[in-house]
């Protein structure tokens, strides 16, 4: 997407080499691949224990969506959205399960609460 003296075109460039005037036009570059972001975060547990938790997500921008990421959000979005929701999905479910939990076969059910919860918040 090009960035064309404070105005957003909405044209989406492939990753082949692109013309354009660098004096008046910023190219934003936008990653569409599939994306791994580790978090380290202190996560409440059932019992009210914080436990310190290391915790990855994968996840990745549509193509079709990626003007709209930019003109609404910005550049900044894995931060400013992606990174704060996971924080606080990943809060509300561990918040739901023992400590315990965490390290045995219930793993597999936080995993899959706290992917249904980012998936709710994000699908609009």
């Amino acid at each position: 997407m090009k960035r064309n003296v404070g105005k957003l075109n909405f044209n989406t460039v492939e990753p082949d080499p692109v013309v354009f005037n660098p004096f008046t036009t910023r190219v934003i570059k936008l990653p569409v691949r599939t994306v791994n972001v580790e978090i380290t975060s202190q996560l409440p547990s059932k019992e009210g224990l914080n436990v310190a938790s290391v915790i990855s997500i994968l996840y990745r921008v549509m193509p079709e969506k990626a003007p709209e990421v930019i003109a609404n959000i910005g550049a900044e979005y894995e931060e400013a959205v992606i990174i704060s929701v996971f924080r606080s999905a990943s809060a509300d479910v561990c918040s739901q399960f023992f400590a315990k939990d965490r390290h045995s076969s219930q793993r597999t059910h936080i995993e899959q609460a706290i992917a249904s919860r980012m998936e709710s918040l994000f699908k609009p």
